[in-house]
């Protein structure tokens, strides 16, 4: 969450933003192994909801892989702990969104693991889809792992 943003007197520009508590995925895959089914579903479906959000501002992340899912203790959220979506780096406006700015086509940016293929090929054609592909390709890494994936799917589904 960015808290505030500004320049300061020499130009160097500054953002605020909120400071988070936790580990990303790619190290507690690392440590844990797989998530179960049901911690797995759970954290799809923050960011899911965090693309979504992205997603209807015309915002395609480009970079989504486990370094950039970033878990956080939340007392309020089921389990205990929310997934929170990091690293707009790369990020790009939809088509229909960016007007007049373009992005060079041929031009591959992301990390390969978990780019669709028309990202692959550095085509014009990166939208909302390439994200949810990235997303796809980690829950399918989460749940090749099968030791701890065998349990009911959770009953909120």
């Amino acid at each position: 969450q960015v808290l505030d943003f500004g320049a300061l007197s020499d130009g160097t520009v500054v953002m605020a933003m909120e400071l988070l508590t936790g580990e990303d995925l790619a190290n507690k895959l690392a440590r844990d192994g797989a998530l179960r089914v049901s911690e797995a579903c759970q954290l799809v479906s923050h960011v899911c909801a965090a693309l979504g959000a992205a997603h209807a501002k015309g915002i395609v992340h480009r970079d989504l892989k486990p370094d950039n899912i970033f878990i956080v203790t939340d007392a309020e959220a089921p389990g205990g702990e929310r997934a929170k979506l990091l690293d707009f780096g790369i990020a790009k406006m939809a088509d229909e969104f960016r007007g007049s700015v373009r992005t060079q086509v041929n031009v591959i940016m992301g990390t390969p693991a978990y780019m669709a293929p028309e990202q692959c090929r550095g085509s014009k054609g990166v939208g909302d889809r390439t994200d949810v592909y990235a997303l796809g390709c980690i829950l399918f890494e989460n749940m090749s792992s099968v030791e701890k994936v065998r349990e009911p799917f959770p009953t909120w589904l």
